[in-house]
């Protein structure tokens, strides 16, 4: 079996990319290639071979080399010319078999590291040889994305595939001949990768993800839940039964994806099974309106609160202005007592007069029955709530559908395997805990008792 390449991204002129070793966890790297002496440093695509698990062959833009992870002594395979090695598949072995994808075309090997044969010619190559137009000045030509993506091969079809700019080509087990794969109805021939799972083959373009059909000889569109369908790049993990795509928007999981709702399983194989009879398997479960009602409103974003807000508005110019005064006053009694000729006159002070007064005062702004202030206050606060609410909506829609989804795939998957048993179960509760943290937990307190099961 060939070990296919690990690409380090597409590479531009005076961009120097190095291989480096994860030690420490990962904490840390470090050169373990740097170039043969003063040749380009720049190095394209990786591969590691079936023998020595010491070897790592390294695709340059001068070659390809082999080189030693202990020793770290670099060698060059002379076999193949000095070009942007783009792609290589290693296996090494009595049965030495090698396939490279380079800036020229593609080549094979069957003969040991140091024999090559060009098996196709690269349509965009230039015919002259020698210096280009460019380096008779001394100045270095930049490369735009290469004409080869990469090359995998196919265990399950004995085949090899290559993507490239002009779409896919194909060969067989002995890499001899290559063409263009039959049934490409793609909207964009211009392939930025190709990957295989063990049945299926999948191909990257600025216009999606495709699957190709054996049956109907043509490719079908995997593009559901991608924010951005421009794929740089695409890889199957076996382990993890999952497609990954790096993308403009980041790096994207299609778990499963061999698994579809039209598949038979085993308990079916007699009888056709009807998406309306797997979908009785979840009755018992909340709907989706439940679940969006209960999570806007446990997130305060219902639609009916800002109702609230506008008949208490609307009320408040009947609500008068409610003010209440209160007085005191105190005075003082003063008499004056002339006396005889010999007597001095006295002041008298008589008791103490006090009053107290109060009033209540009521007062309305009818002019707030045409028009109220708060009302702009509720305009805008109701703008940010319909955008939170989307938000939450959403979120809680995503994750409902991706978990029924997931429920489907399990009640008609006939894997036996318990690893995968195991991550598909993991990732059905992940589901519902987010579900439960966007509805206060409500989702699985409404949850029946028994789970569905296969039918």
């Amino acid at each position: 079996m060939l070990h296919s390449e690990a690409r380090l991204g597409p590479s531009h002129a005076g961009i120097d990319y190095m291989d480096r070793l994860s030690r420490e966890s990962g904490k840390k790297w470090e050169v373990f290639f740097n170039g043969v002496g003063n040749e380009s440093k720049e190095s394209l695509c990786l591969a590691a071979g079936s023998g020595d698990p010491e070897v790592i062959y390294v695709g340059t833009a001068q070659g390809l080399f082999s080189v030693n992870k202990k020793t770290r002594a670099a060698k060059r395979i002379s076999g193949l010319p000095r070009e942007r090695v783009l792609s290589i598949l290693i296996q090494e072995g009595e049965d030495f078999e090698g396939v490279a994808a380079t800036e020229k075309g593609i080549y094979r090997n069957k003969k040991g590291l140091d024999f090559w044969e060009r098996v196709y010619v690269n349509p965009e190559a230039k015919a002259a040889q020698g210096e280009t137009a460019l380096e008779q000045f001394d100045i270095e030509e930049v490369f735009t994305r290469p004409f080869f993506a990469n090359v995998i091969f196919f265990g399950a079809q004995n085949r090899f595939y290559a993507g490239t700019r002009d779409g896919i080509l194909e060969a067989a087990g002995d890499a001899g001949s290559w063409l263009s794969k039959d049934g490409q109805n793609l909207p964009d021939k211009k392939v930025n990768a190709v990957t295989c799972s063990a049945d299926s083959l999948y191909t990257a373009t600025d216009q999606g993800v495709f699957r190709s059909d054996p049956k109907s000889h043509s490719f079908t569109a995997l593009n559901e839940g991608l924010e951005s369908k421009e794929i740089n790049h695409i890889f199957y993990n076996p382990g993890g039964d999952y497609l990954a795509a790096a993308t403009k928007k980041g790096v994207y999981k299609y778990i499963y994806p061999e698994l579809n709702i039209e598949a038979v399983s085993p308990h079916s194989r007699e009888k056709s099974v009807k998406a309306g009879e797997i979908l009785k398997l979840f009755h018992n479960e909340p709907t989706i309106f439940e679940v969006q009602e209960t999570a806007t409103r446990y997130a305060e974003v219902h639609p009916s609160k800002i109702e609230e807000w506008r008949k208490a508005a609307a009320m408040k110019a009947w609500l008068p202005a409610l003010s209440v005064d209160t007085g005191v006053s105190a005075d003082e009694n003063i008499d004056l007592d002339r006396g005889g000729t010999n007597d001095p006159d006295r002041f008298i002070s008589g008791p103490q007069e006090k009053s107290y007064d109060w009033s209540i005062g009521l007062n309305w702004d009818l002019g707030d029955l045409v028009w109220n202030n708060d009302q702009t206050s509720i305009d805008t606060r109701s703008r940010l709530m319909v955008e939170l609410r989307d938000d939450v909506l959403n979120e809680v829609t995503h994750l409902y559908y991706e978990r029924r989804r997931l429920q489907v795939e399990m009640a008609l998957s006939s894997t036996k395997e318990i690893p995968v048993q195991i991550e598909k179960q993991i990732r059905l509760e992940e589901l519902t805990a987010g579900i439960d943290a966007l509805t206060g937990g409500y989702f699985s307190k409404h949850l029946g008792k028994n789970p569905p099961s296969r039918s």
